[in-house]
């Protein structure tokens, strides 16, 4: 989805929001509310301080990693930056919406816009929009996350879940093809349909 994005300042604006909402786990209500404060350059990348979300009712603050990626186009802080010299922002919202004249509007995007910017990147990749949502970017980090072996606690770490089982409901659906016995069995060839019980005289049929 990335490598369809235009070199232009709505294109470098799509690139940091995506990539900073899919590492960062954000839910698009949270993406929406951050300001340029809530980034703090780290040696190995960058933070982003939550001041209250879903996960930090207390307000207590919640900080989310966004290290530097393998690669300049993957990378979520180089993109970050990269965004903020174009649109020359130095305080306040961080992402802002960008008129048909290229001017930066002074105004945060809303979560709405979230919404269009993933549609219009998977529409632009050859997949299905209305498979993709604002909430695809967070739902996405916990999927891959999980189908490359991370544990339920470093993918909480990042996403902010206190609800182990809402999380393991994420990762269910990611890893549902993964130690499932219905691949090893059809993955055979052959399926036995129904099963001797009790109260029955007639056993399962094998079907070839």
């Amino acid at each position: 989805m990335l490598a369809t994005l235009p070199p232009t300042l709505v294109g470098i604006r799509d690139r940091a929001l995506l990539l900073v909402g899919f590492v960062g786990a954000f839910r698009r209500s949270e993406l929406v509310a951050l300001d340029v404060e809530s980034v703090a350059n780290e040696p190995a990348g960058a933070t982003i301080s939550l001041d209250r979300s879903k996960v930090d009712q207390e307000s207590t603050g919640f900080a989310k990693a966004m290290p530097f990626g393998s690669t300049p186009e993957t990378c979520p802080v180089r993109a970050l930056q990269a965004w903020l010299e174009a649109s020359g922002i130095t305080s306040g919202p961080l992402f802002r919406s960008v008129d048909r004249h290229g001017n930066v509007r002074p105004a945060r995007t809303g979560g709405l816009t979230v919404a269009r910017v993933v549609k219009r990147a998977a529409l632009a990749a050859g997949l299905d929009p209305e498979r993709f949502s604002g909430h695809s970017l967070r739902l996405g980090f916990v999927t891959t996350a999980a189908r490359r072996g991370c544990s339920e606690r470093s993918i909480a770490n990042q996403t902010g879940h206190r609800s182990m089982l809402v999380l393991r409901g994420y990762i269910r659906r990611a890893n549902v093809f993964e130690e499932n016995a219905a691949v090893a069995i059809v993955g055979r060839g052959e399926l036995i349909v129904g099963s001797p019980c009790r109260n029955c005289s007639r056993g399962g049929r094998l079907l070839r």
